[in-house]
């Protein structure tokens, strides 16, 4: 059984890389912006901007800051898309801020007074013609959507701007405990390919992988960790 289960990790994690690699292979490889959990779809935390190199960077200065307000310890990976940073502040909120200025541009809270929200990052999706910009983001367990444009909850994705991510795990939900995972996922194409939390609770769920539509919210599909009948591994 534990040799099973390190086999089926081990495919977990080769799908994953696959993944990473197409998604990467699909963008161009592009390291010149931060539009990703990492910096780019492959996570590599890599820049090939040159203007700050070796024989400089001892000169750099601080330009502006941003107070957050709070006494949290936030280690929240900010998306820089064009312009305009997307960073975590102000009790866990979602701000919008000018890259140049550091002026915000809109701020989201949450209704929850201490929201549980994915703590290293979230994501940025937009669509062929840049008029659709998405960020996605798990808050207590549900899916969420805002407008990049305005930081407005996108009401049309899921069921009322919310996909619960212990619904389809194959338990009751009701007594499953924290699902979503404290890594945001990645995005390739229209799906937001996502992981789960594996804690050691009874009440954990099983850590499935699974793919959502970024539009809609639906499910696309989903790698069973534990398998389910008629697949591999579960007769064993």
């Amino acid at each position: 059984m534990h040799n099973l289960l390190l086999r089926r990790v081990r495919v977990a994690l080769s799908c994953s890389l696959v993944l990473a690699s197409t998604a990467c292979q699909a963008l161009g490889q592009d390291h010149s912006t931060w539009r990703d959990y990492g910096g780019a779809p492959d996570g590599a935390q890599y820049s090939s901007l040159t203007q700050v190199n070796r024989t400089n960077v001892g000169k750099l200065q601080r330009v502006w800051t941003l107070p957050t307000g709070d006494d949290v310890n936030y280690v929240f990976n900010p998306l820089v898309v064009g312009h305009t940073a997307y960073v975590m502040t102000h009790n866990k909120s979602i701000v919008a801020v000018d890259a140049t200025t550091g002026r915000e541009l809109w701020t989201h809270s949450f209704q929850a007074k201490t929201p549980l929200i994915t703590t290293r990052g979230l994501n940025y999706w937009q669509s062929a013609d840049g008029k659709d910009r998405r960020l996605v983001l798990a808050v207590d367990n549900a899916l969420q959507e805002l407008n990049a444009d305005t930081g407005a909850s996108i009401t049309s994705f899921g069921q009322g701007g919310r996909v619960d991510l212990k619904a389809s795990l194959g338990r009751d939900a009701s007594k499953l405990a924290l699902v979503q995972s404290y890594n945001p996922g990645k995005v390739y194409k229209d799906l937001l390919i996502l992981g789960s939390a594996t804690n050691e609770e009874y009440t954990s769920g099983p850590g499935d992988i699974r793919a959502y539509n970024v539009l809609t919210g639906a499910l696309a599909w989903t790698f069973h960790t534990v398998p389910h009948p008629g697949e591999v591994g579960y007769d064993t």
